[in-house]
């Protein structure tokens, strides 16, 4: 998890706060959780620390307890958008990112009253590659807080990430006038316009960057890095050496040194530095030996941004052609290696015909679950279905995906959305009843389940699911039936043996339920130990 920034507005200043905080980046969660669980007890009627402990309290895998407070902190303030934004991020975990990001766009809304929630927006919608959407949740933050630092850094930082430096560059033109004393924003102004060939715009960013900065290790890498854009290398080479001066034991500011001098064509001096680099920290030693094998070039970002450009130029015009997938899909691996996923399913869209988008992000979503890119590809998916929202395939995409995944939540919504287009489907109604058992739905689970049963899908999972749904219902009578359908399938399944320990006690057979158990227990003591334990009170 990145790094979290406490905010006095929601949780003024609370000292438990800070303390739950450095346990939770210490990776002690569990130490953390009970941080929570006590400012909870301390703090009932505090939105915030409710909003806050439900967020984690549901990363830690306690939905129940998650949504107790998220419901109370919404409760307490309709208001506080903090609230609705947690619980949209419970829910986009979940797997339901429909009404995930509806509610996000309802927070943004509402008055704003600290950063936390523009960031959790924004990072929610930058998980999920709708960098789109999460421009929409910086904008609403300039809004309100129109200065914010960390809001101007994570806005540009997005673009930079996603290799879209056309794009990094018109964001850090627009930062550098609302934050004209922030020399990381002009810094990184100057790299990125002389590497753009904007040498003009550069210039005046080197001129400020001298203004702001100090003369520490910082401030000299940054001018470093400036003028090596501009290839002005004396310069660059003259600050580069100062930093290693300043901090000669980071092998960072060694490589930064090496590189330039490999561009400026001193291969000693490059060797010289890159055998620095590995002296001064060895476990380094792999990535400084690719950096000295790599050719010299002023922005590889830049350079692999431009061969992506090339490469999806190549994909596109054979998918325009119908060529054969298998000779393509190679091309977007390519990609996907040298700019990143938020590049391919946002930017390279500027060489698709508006015709071909909706294809596209289909095409996107399928290749990104194919590669476990889950979280891309279900945002892929939604601009999919955002555009096509009555497409049946889509959406029963979208629930097979989070089905397999185990996010079964958004998995039922999305087959409930499915059966709306074939509500005799059979194949739907067993999918959704085996998830209503698993999300405790069981009348839902009955009546989806039974349903599937009388279209001849009755195999081993309807069976069990039937029979466990009928015996939570206390229909004993209808789960013994099912126990004995399943088992008629398979009888190596501990569980079922412990449904009808229960159903047969339920129905006051002791002798029966007697029997089923010492079945259990031949295939699994420690369950037939819980089931003998839980039949106790019907004895």
């Amino acid at each position: 998890m990145n790094s979290i920034r406490i905010d006095p507005n929601l949780f003024e200043q609370i000292e438990e706060t800070k303390k739950f905080f450095a346990l939770w980046e210490s990776d002690k969660k569990q130490e953390a959780i009970q941080i929570l669980l006590e400012m909870v007890k301390k703090y009932p009627d505090n939105p915030g620390v409710l909003s806050l402990a439900a967020e984690f309290v549901n990363e830690a895998g306690d939905v129940q307890l998650s949504d107790e407070y998220i419901q109370k902190a919404i409760e307490l303030d309709p208001e506080d958008g903090y609230a609705y934004v947690v619980k949209a991020i419970m829910m986009a975990e979940r797997g339901m990112l429909h009404a995930a990001f509806d509610l996000i766009i309802e927070a943004l809304e509402k008055p704003i009253k600290g950063f936390m929630v523009i960031e959790k927006a924004a990072m929610t919608y930058k998980k999920y590659g709708l960098l789109d959407f999460a421009e929409k949740a910086y904008l609403r933050g300039f809004d309100v807080l129109p200065e914010n630092e960390g809001f101007w850094h994570g806005y540009a930082k997005m673009y930079k990430d996603a290799h879209m430096f056309d794009k990094y560059f018109e964001v850090l033109q627009s930062a550098v006038k609302k934050r004209p004393g922030d020399s990381h924003l002009w810094s990184e102004l100057g790299i990125t316009a002389g590497n753009l060939g904007k040498s003009e715009d550069a210039l005046l960013a080197i001129e400020r960057t001298h203004e702001l900065i100090q003369d520490d290790a910082e401030g000299f890498r940054k001018l470093g890095l400036l003028y090596q854009a501009v290839e002005q290398y004396e310069k660059a080479e003259e600050y580069f050496r100062k930093l290693v001066q300043k901090e000669d034991n980071d092998s960072r500011n060694w490589a930064y040194l090496a590189l330039l001098l490999k561009l400026k064509g001193d291969e000693k001096g490059a060797k010289d530095a890159f055998d620095r680099a590995v002296k001064v920290d060895k476990s380094h030693k792999d990535v400084i030996k690719h950096l000295s094998e790599r050719p010299a070039m002023k922005s590889k970002e830049l350079v692999f941004a431009k061969n992506a450009d090339s490469k999806f130029k190549v994909f596109y015009d054979g998918y325009k052609a119908h060529v054969d997938l298998k000779e393509l899909i190679p091309k977007l691996d390519e990609i996907k290696v040298l700019v990143g996923i938020d590049w391919l399913t946002n930017y390279s869209l500027r060489f698709v015909e508006p015709s071909d988008v909706d294809g596209m992000f289909v095409f996107f979503s399928g290749f990104l679950v194919a590669r476990q890119e889950l979280s891309k590809a279900l945002g892929v998916m939604y601009r999919a279905i955002e555009k096509t929202p009555n497409d049946p395939n889509l959406w029963l995409n979208l629930a097979n995906t989070l089905f397999k995944k185990g996010k079964l939540h958004g998995a039922h919504v999305a087959f409930k959305r499915t059966l709306s287009f074939a509500p005799d489907n059979p194949e739907i109604k067993r999918a959704l009843g085996l998830i209503s058992v698993n999300l405790k739905l069981f009348d839902e689970a009955i009546t989806y389940l039974e349903d599937a049963h009388s279209a001849n899908l009755g195999n081993f999972d309807t069976a069990r699911g039937l029979a466990y749904s009928y015996l939570n219902t206390e229909n004993y009578e209808k789960s013994r039936e099912y126990c004995m359908k399943a088992l008629d399938i398979n009888t190596s399944d501990a569980n079922v043996y412990g449904f009808l320990v229960m159903a047969e006690q339920g129905l006051g057979n002791s002798a029966a339920s007697d029997e089923a158990l010492k079945k259990c227990q031949k295939l699994d003591k420690d369950i037939a130990r819980q089931y003998e334990e839980a039949r106790a009170p019907l004895r």
